[in-house]
This record gives C-alpha cells, sequence and structure tokens, in this order.
C-alpha cells in the first residue's frame, strides 16, 4: 500500500506540474479576454455538469468495495449507470443555459468540448482501483489522459478562438483517454461490467450517496462560484485575470491533498487507538504548516505581479494583486488543512459539511457584493473569508473532540522572525533582478533564518516521516 500511495503522490505531482505548464502555454497563447471566456466556460460546466455528476457515487463506491471486492463488478455497473442518466440531463441544462447568459460565439463553442471533459472525469472509475488497493493502477490511468494533454497542447495550440477550442478538445481527450485505460484496467481486474438500468436499485445508490454530494455541491460552489460571478457582473478579460492568479494556488491544494492523503488514515486510526498521541501530532503538524505558510503569504504579496508577468505575460500584470490575495488564502489552507481532514477523522462529517455550506453561502453573498466594487481582488477577498470560515468552524470542533493542541512556540517565533528578514531582503533587491532570482535568494535567506531561529530542524523530515 506504501509503495502504491508513494507511485500515487509522484503521479499526483507530475500531473499538476503537466497542467500548470499547459495552461501556462495556452493563457500566454490566448491573452486575458479568451482564457477568461474558457475559464468561465470551465467554471460553469463544472458547476452544471461535474458536480451533479459525480455527487459522491464513486466515493460511496470506493468505500463498498474496499469492503466487498467481490461486488466490484455490481457496483461499477450501477455507479455508471446513475452517472450516465445525471450526465444527459445536465449536459442538455448546460447546453440550454449557455445562450440565455452569453451570446459570445468563441463560448458556446467551447462549452460543448468542456461538457465532454467533465462527463468522462465524473464517470472514470479510477475510484474502483482505490476501492481494491491498486494505487498504482490509478497512478498509469491519471498520467495517460494528462501525456496525452500535455503533449498535444503544444502541437494544436494557437491564438484566438480556434486555440480555445483546440486546447478545449485536447483537455477532453486526455479525460475521455484516463476513462478508457481506467475502465480497462478496471474490467481486467474484476472481469465484465454489466451496467444495469434497474430503476429501483439506482435510486437506492443515489439516495445513499446524496449526504457526499450535497457536499460536493457545495465545495464546487465554493471553488466555482467567483469565475461565474466575475463572468455574469464583469467581463470576460477580467475572469481570464483571475484564472490566472488562481493557478498557481490550485497547483499547491494539489500538493495540499496528497498530505491529506497520508494524514487521514493515520488520523483515524490515532483518534481510536491514542487520542493524546493525535492531540500532540496536531500540534506538531500546525507548528510546521504555520513555518510553511508564513514566507508563503509574505513572498507572494512582495513579488506578486513579477510573478504573473513572468509566468503568463505582461498583460498579466492586472493578476498581480488578486495573485497575493489568493496565495494568502492558500496559506490559510496549509494551516487549516490539519484541521479540516481531522473533522472527518474523528467522526465530524457533519462539521465539515456544514462548515463548506456556510463558507459557500458567505462566499457567494461576498462576491455579489464586491466583485462590482473591485473585480477579482473582491472575488478573491471573499475566497479569504470563506477560506478562514471553514478553518474556524472545523478547529474550534476539533479542539473540543480532541482537546488544545500544544503549538511549537519558538518555531512559531522563529518563521515570523525569519519571514521578516526574508521580506525585508526581497523589497531591498532591486526590481530589475529576475523574479526567479529573488525568489531563490528569498528562500534561501528564509530557510537560512528560520535554521538559526528553531523554526526549521534536521529531524523535521523524520516528524512528517513517522510522527513523534
Amino acid at each position: 500500500m506504501l509503495r502504491g500511495f508513494a507511485v500515487l503522490s509522484a503521479a499526483t505531482v507530475l500531473i499538476r506540474l503537466i497542467g500548470f505548464v499547459a495552461v501556462t502555454l495556452f493563457a500566454r497563447k490566448a491573452g486575458p479576454e479568451t482564457f477568461g471566456t474558457y475559464a468561465f466556460a470551465v467554471a460553469l460546466a463544472g458547476f452544471v455538469v461535474g458536480a451533479p455528476t459525480n455527487f459522491g457515487i464513486g466515493t460511496l463506491g470506493t468505500r463498498k468495495i474496499a469492503r466487498d471486492p467481490q461486488a466490484a463488478g455490481k457496483v461499477v455497473g450501477e455507479a455508471l449507470a446513475v452517472q450516465a442518466i445525471i450526465a444527459a440531463f445536465t449536459v442538455a441544462l448546460l447546453v440550454a443555459l449557455v445562450p440565455l447568459l452569453s451570446s459570445n460565439a468563441e463560448l458556446v463553442a467551447v462549452t460543448p468540448f468542456v461538457a465532454l471533459y467533465y462527463v468522462a472525469y465524473s464517470m472514470t472509475v479510477d475510484w474502483a482501483l482505490q476501492g481494491l488497493q491498486r494505487l498504482r493502477a490509478v497512478a498509469v490511468a491519471r498520467l495517460a489522459g494528462q501525456v496525452l494533454f500535455g503533449i498535444g497542447v503544444p502541437l494544436v495550440l494557437v491564438s484566438g478562438s480556434a486555440g480555445a477550442v483546440r486546447y478545449a478538445a485536447v483537455f477532453a481527450a486526455g479525460a475521455i483517454l484516463t476513462a478508457v485505460v481506467a475502465f480497462a484496467m478496471v474490467r481486467r481486474a474484476v472481469g465484465p461490467i454489466k451496467v444495469s438500468w434497474s430503476l429501483p436499485p439506482l435510486w437506492e445508490l443515489a439516495k445513499r450517496a446524496a449526504p457526499l454530494g450535497f457536499s460536493l455541491v457545495m465545495l464546487q460552489i465554493y471553488w466555482s462560484m467567483d469565475q461565474v460571478l466575475l463572468g455574469l457582473l464583469t467581463n470576460k478579460a477580467e475572469v481570464g485575470q483571475y484564472a490566472a492568479a488562481a493557478k498557481l494556488p490550485v497547483v499547491l491544494s494539489g500538493f495540499i491533498q496528497i498530505w491529506v492523503s497520508a494524514v487521514y488514515p493515520h488520523a483515524s486510526k490515532l483518534f481510536t487507538h491514542d487520542p493524546d498521541a493525535l492531540r500532540r501530532q496536531l500540534g506538531s503538524f500546525t507548528s510546521l504548516s504555520i513555518v510553511v505558510a508564513l514566507p508563503l503569504a509574505a513572498g507572494s504579496a512582495i513579488l506578486a505581479t513579477p510573478i504573473m508577468t513572468g509566468l503568463f505575460g505582461p498583460a498579466y500584470s492586472q493578476a498581480g494583486p488578486t495573485f497575493a490575495i489568493l496565495m494568502a488564502a492558500s496559506a490559510i489552507v496549509v494551516v487549516a488543512i490539519n484541521y479540516t481532514s481531522l473533522a472527518m477523522a474523528v467522526d465530524q462529517e457533519r462539521t465539515f459539511a456544514w462548515s463548506v455550506t456556510i463558507a459557500s453561502i458567505i462566499n457567494v453573498l461576498l462576491n455579489l457584493l464586491l466583485i462590482p466594487i473591485d473585480g477579482p481582488v473582491g472575488a478573491a477577498i471573499s475566497t479569504v473569508v470563506a477560506e478562514s470560515v471553514v478553518f474556524l468552524i472545523c478547529a474550534r470542533r476539533v479542539v473540543a473532540r480532541i482537546g488544545r493542541p500544544p503549538l511549537a512556540a519558538r518555531r512559531i517565533v522563529g518563521a515570523v522572525v525569519a519571514t521578516a528578514v526574508m521580506s525585508a531582503a526581497l523589497l531591498a533587491m532591486p526590481s530589475s533582478t529576475s523574479v526567479w532570482l529573488r525568489i531563490a535568494a528569498g528562500g534561501a535567506i528564509y530557510l537560512a533564518f528560520a535554521a538559526a531561529g528553531g523554526a526549521v530542524r534536521r529531524d523535521d523530515l523524520a516528524l512528517l516521516r513517522h510522527g513523534i
């Protein structure tokens, strides 16, 4: 299992990097207006098609297969049937909705490919491979589609609307390949898969998945509604600036999810066997997270605009302030993830669901208020508030369950001092200096002072690998 997890983690890192390079190439070639149209289509299709088609069915199926591998063929067949029915309705709704929201021919041309991506992504049965504990097979399936995507983008990409359509088509093709490879691997592992269209068992499956599906819909609102509302309340160029600013935080979230994959089962076991050890480890992990979050937020605030123009080109200079705020939100998540993952590990799924629901409502309301005033910056501020709400609700409940975790004061003070020194050094460097050189220098300065101040220690790697 550990070898499979290591392979899946490495594959996830590679998948994120391929995706980031591809979207950077596309954004530079397309410009903010076309890139914004594409980002709006992705957000809208994710909300209308992606979340309902998934609806927690894969998560529920993973659990069922893990408990009864012999039933895998039946579980997969029922899941695909339910998802196909939902996909048919949601895609029809999206096709009818787009012309009502916009007469933009570029949006109309791109949306079907984005919808196809979400259908393929949602109906990919790699979750069955996870239930069977075949994590290396999951990695192979996911990498297959992403490699096709990464190879295809540079070959087909052109400027203008044609480039957006081609990019969306390759995007969908990669998802389809992943779905095909995953299905073939599952069939090889469990034998023939019979898709049943009998309504009573399908309805029962949908009902059992409803609580998970509700949480996923709330998460989709939480993650995508800002770009949807930006597209409706401003213009596609503003969406493009925001989408560019959000790309690095999205990549960071992928790495955070790897951490969750490792911590969640470990914390679940400790909660029942040694809650005191779990409380101590939560304190250690929180302290380490603060050591990472402080320089991340400070460095991003200082170098925001040079980073955006360095990655996406001069046309995205306006994305700098938005990027700085979204990276502050990511810094909050780096710390909060210790508590949100533990909320589920200590049997507080409802707390997590409620926190996401409340944060989604606040996020939408703040977006409606702030986007007309300050566009992408207003949307980014809404995200910071929403992330803070989730953090506070989950942290309060986790502390109530296992007690207050002991934080490492020396680490945190050392991190504060090191962040201050790093920030002063970055501000003192000439603006003509390459942003990548400034990042490297800032990172080296932070690590040096963090080590001197006790914020970073040699045994940190061993702590992360083995626990206290």
